[in-house]
């Protein structure tokens, strides 16, 4: 298959950003992994309708603090969100161990989707680690959805989405 410069610069970048981490103590090669204003022009231009920047987020587990100090880059996420002028919308990706204020400031600099399934799963998981030998499966079943309901609307209210859904049609 014959690839385009930029299909292999999107490739590229998808690549990298898993493993950005490991290599963000160097400069040179930390400021390469990160989206750059040629990257979301090029984005752009290759008409996506979503953009997923890298600004030291990564795919996995930060840990039970979150990502460190410092490791994400809000202003370059702000940069990003001015530089797209609405054209498209800003996903995040490797939210895992987000807390609340992180999220909130990720909103704030642009972000307007954020994966949040382990954070939303990890609750119904721990309800089938403590109960799985003793409770029936509709049980298991049942508890797990009002605790996975209970925490999504608890990060909908962290994220500032509750009560922004539009109404149902008649």
């Amino acid at each position: 298959m014959v690839r385009t410069a930029l299909q292999i610069q999107v490739i590229w970048k998808v690549c990298t950003h898993s493993v950005a981490w490991l290599f963000c103590r160097i400069p040179t090669i930390c400021a390469a992994l990160f989206t750059s204003p040629e990257d979301v022009d090029n984005f752009i231009a290759a008409g996506i309708d979503i953009l997923a920047p890298s600004i030291g987020n990564v795919h996995g587990d930060y840990g039970p603090t979150g990502p460190k100090e410092g490791q994400l880059h809000y202003d370059r996420l702000a940069a990003i969100d001015k530089q797209i002028n609405n054209r498209v919308l800003i996903a995040l990706h490797g939210t895992n161990d987000f807390p609340p204020e992180v999220m909130q400031r990720c909103i704030r600099s642009g972000a307007i989707k954020l994966n949040v399934n382990k954070l939303l799963l990890e609750v119904g998981n721990e309800v089938l680690r403590k109960n799985a030998a003793t409770w029936s499966i509709p049980r298991l079943i049942d508890e797990q959805i009002k605790v996975i309901q209970a925490e999504t609307e608890r990060w909908m209210d962290i994220c500032g989405s509750s009560g922004k859904a539009p109404g149902r049609a008649p």
